[in-house]
């Protein structure tokens, strides 16, 4: 009689964070009422844990999972694309479209425009920024040169600097205004003079440009700029990043170098942000979003749950026990928790 010998396999069940196989899989909550895909987020500088979302008709505030609070947009609002917010100037989220800059104020329920793109000619925004020394000193980088306005948007006036460059990210820290023209950043201590400090381009020679020019309906030139978006780190780290990758500086923009593209590819990245409490870069692109390992020097994919990778706006939000990124794409808005890990048991 034979005997049957039988073994029997015992489970081991392991915990181990998530983010060591992946980050948690991003969720899609409860919808803003938009009839309008998003376009841009931004973390509710008035209320703690909240989202600010924006589509062409209206500006949202809310937890992840809602309820979602509107604001109209104006009825001349083209193209949302963008939002801003500053800490000198509360109460207030600016946001910037195809036709002009809106100033919106949820306590009042409306946006009104600062900034009026006049005609069809005329170079559209791409970015603003308000002094942080000096709350009634706006700018708006546009596709030929930089506009600024001493009377908190009232009236504005062309920077003698950059007269036809696109200004395409600018931010004001303290003492210093750091903005990308076309394929340059450039450093001012005083608001008057700027120095270059990086190009993003191997060769300062114009004509190994590896963009190309795109003729305007009048006839000029317009050079697509190198840069996107460009962030500051609570200690003071700074991060600008574009069609040419990232770079990074340590020394509040005066260097600049670059960080290894492994894992990310050629992607185009369109927004940035740090958690300063899992020492990580998120980095939204035209092919998803992936975050940067530092002790490995490399990217890697970070975008399990979303149903479309083309990523319109990315940022962080942090509470005191939590911290959760939100993120827009074509389909919607989206959130996945970062912080604390969640372990998850393996078999």
């Amino acid at each position: 009689m034979k005997k049957i010998l039988t073994f029997w396999i015992v489970p081991f069940l392991l915990l181990i964070p998530v983010s060591s196989f992946g980050a948690e899989a991003w969720q899609k909550p409860l919808q803003p009422s938009s009839n309008q895909g998003l376009q841009a987020i931004l973390p509710d500088p008035s209320v703690p844990g909240n989202f600010i979302v924006a589509s062409e008709d209206g500006v949202f505030k809310g937890p992840e999972k809602g309820p979602w609070e509107k604001i109209p947009a104006p009825s001349s609002m083209r193209g949302a694309q963008k939002l801003f917010s500053f800490q000198n100037v509360p109460g207030f989220i600016f946001l910037l479209s195809s036709d002009g800059v809106y100033s919106c104020s949820f306590s009042e329920k409306n946006c009104e425009r600062i900034f009026h793109v006049a005609g069809r000619q005329a170079p559209k925004p791409l970015t603003f920024s308000v002094d942080a020394g000096n709350s009634d000193h706006w700018f708006v980088g546009t596709e030929k040169g930089l506009e600024e306005s001493d009377d908190r948007g009232k009236t504005w006036f062309r920077f003698s600097h950059f007269r036809n460059e696109p200004i395409s990210v600018l931010a004001s820290f303290e003492n210093q205004l750091i903005l990308g023209a076309g394929h340059l950043v450039f450093l001012s201590t005083d608001g008057a003079h700027f120095k270059p400090v990086f190009s993003s381009f191997s060769s300062q020679n114009p004509e190994e440009k590896e963009i190309e020019d795109v003729f305007l309906e009048d006839g000029e030139i317009f050079s697509p700029p190198s840069f996107e978006t460009l962030i500051q780190s609570e200690d003071r780290n700074l991060w600008i990043a574009g069609s040419k990758g990232v770079f990074e500086s340590r020394d509040e923009g005066k260097s600049w170098k670059s960080l290894p593209s492994q894992g990310l590819g050629a992607s185009r990245v369109s927004s940035l942000t740090y958690s300063t409490r899992v020492k990580k870069l998120f980095a939204g692109t035209d092919h998803g979003i992936f975050v940067f390992d530092y002790p490995l020097q490399k990217w890697s994919e970070s975008y399990a749950g979303l149903d479309q990778i083309y990523i319109r706006g990315l940022t962080l939000i942090s509470t005191p026990s939590s911290e959760m990124l939100g993120a827009v794409t074509s389909s919607g808005f989206f959130f996945q928790i970062i912080f604390p890990e969640v372990l998850s048991p393996e078999v």
